[in-house]
């Protein structure tokens, strides 16, 4: 990977990108995942095996959790666990939600894309110069001020479906329980890494869903459903 190309993904002293030639051309077809080698003092890498950037991200989460040298839980100095909210990202704390849990469950799909949106609030959030950012830690993410401005976004943000073409064929105001589904989601994520042996987090949500005599209502009249095989974009 050249010097001058920016990391596509970094976890720890891991980073994912393109392994090429000093020309600049590849030397291999795939992503690969880099690090810095301490006992030999060189960069070593290993490749994913894939060129779809989300799968080779969930290649080197498991490289990052599998190495108690790197995980967040362990402190670099001493080597004793630790569980600081404020030093573990909202981003990894999901990342390895749905690598350990999420993603071996039946609604698989729904966690995701419930995810997917509060990670498109983060992207958002660090375009335009918000207080949030993909540099969030578990420990904001764990206030009052982060679920209050979250919710806030998505409602102002309509619920949109695509075919399978990539098309986007409905459009309409997102529904106030979607938002709490994934206000729910989230909280599962950050109790999970409070939850994790040893943990991963000291911190857990100063809030909870909004019970649904709070957010339900008839559907309104007149309105098209997504065709059968629709996906809800997520943002």
């Amino acid at each position: 990977m050249s010097g001058q190309e920016a990391p596509l993904y970094r976890r720890g002293k891991y980073w994912l990108g393109w392994d090429r030639k000093r020309d600049g051309s590849l030397r291999s077809p795939y992503l690969t995942v880099f690090w810095y080698d301490t006992a030999t003092r060189r960069v070593r890498s290993a490749s994913t095996g894939t060129t779809e950037e989300g799968k080779a991200a969930l290649i080197l989460d498991r490289r990052y959790l599998s190495d108690v040298t790197e995980a967040a839980a362990f402190c670099h100095a001493c080597g004793q666990p630790i569980a600081q909210a404020s030093a573990y990202l909202l981003t990894d704390a999901i990342a390895d939600y749905r690598l350990e849990w999420g993603d071996k469950r039946t609604s698989a799909e729904a966690i995701e894309t419930r995810l997917n949106h509060v990670l498109d609030f983060l992207g958002v959030q660090d375009k335009s110069g918000g207080g949030f950012g993909l540099g969030t830690s578990c420990a904001i993410a764990c206030s009052s001020a982060f679920i209050t401005e979250f919710r806030a976004w998505s409602q102002a943000t309509p619920a949109r479906w695509r075919n399978k073409a990539g098309e986007v064929t409905v459009e309409r105001p997102r529904a106030p329980s979607s938002t709490e589904a994934s206000v729910a989601q989230l909280i599962a994520a950050l109790n999970h890494a409070a939850n994790a042996d040893p943990a991963r987090s000291d911190k857990r949500p100063a809030y909870r869903p909004l019970p649904p005599s709070q957010v339900q209502r008839a559907p309104a009249p007149d309105r098209r459903r997504p065709a059968r095989g629709d996906a809800e974009l997520c943002g």
